[in-house]
C-alpha cells in the first residue's frame, strides 16, 4: 500500500501547490541519466523492480471527528495493476 493521503503540513509551505505525493524527486535512470519525476512514480517504479505487481494507493484525509458522512463510507478500489 503507498500512502499519498493526508494534508502535508510537515512540508508547508513547498505542499501548498504541489500535493507531497506529486513533490520532484531526483533520481538515477539506467545508465546514470539524471532525472525528474513525481515521488509517487519514482517509489511506483522501485517496486515494480523488485517484482511488486499489485499496487493500493490510499488517497485523501479522514477526519476522525466529522462524525458519520462522506468520510465514513468504505474506500473504492480505482484501478490494479
Amino acid at each position: 500500500m503507498l500512502t499519498a493521503g493526508g494534508i502535508g503540513t510537515r512540508l508547508l509551505p513547498f505542499s501548498k501547490e504541489i500535493p507531497k505525493e506529486m513533490s520532484p524527486l531526483i533520481t538515477r535512470g539506467s545508465g546514470g541519466s539524471v532525472q525528474v519525476k513525481p515521488m509517487i512514480q519514482a517509489i511506483y517504479e522501485q517496486l515494480y523492480d523488485e517484482r511488486v505487481r499489485d499496487f493500493l494507493v490510499a488517497v485523501g484525509c479522514l477526519s476522525l471527528s466529522s462524525g458519520p458522512g462522506p468520510a465514513a463510507k468504505r474506500p473504492r478500489i480505482i484501478g490494479r495493476h
